[in-house]
């Protein structure tokens, strides 16, 4: 469990319901940090927000307008947010060749994020 204090800096970890953002996640949390949690299901998201000792929040980074309810729920939570830790991502349509990928693929795997 966390040893946060109110001083300590607030973090906010996208797609930490496993892997790399988890353990990010769950290392921030038992170094002090005041540390939120977020990820797409949030059946895993809850399950997994106990074993770090974090805070959940429902994430889904493909749409702007979660992405930004999010960040002004992180900066209430904390009065502010210190650290953005972005680990959720897509990767847009997947081609065997990268030569064959086109400015439509990389617009589609960034087009949710410019969104307001």
């Amino acid at each position: 469990m966390s040893t946060e204090s109110v001083s300590a800096p607030v973090v906010l970890v996208t797609g930490a319901g496993k892997g790399i953002g988890l353990e990010t996640a769950r290392r921030l949390a038992g170094a002090g940090y005041r540390v939120y949690l977020t990820a797409r299901g949030s059946e895993r998201g809850r399950a997994v927000a106990v074993t770090a000792g974090a805070p959940f929040l429902e994430l889904h980074v493909t749409s702007g307008e979660p992405v930004h309810r999010a960040a002004g729920w992180a900066g209430q939570a904390g009065g502010h947010l210190d650290v953005l830790v972005n680990n959720s991502g897509i990767t847009g349509p997947a081609h065997d060749d990268p030569h064959d990928y086109t400015a439509g693929d990389m617009t589609e795997a960034v087009a949710p994020f410019t969104r307001r």
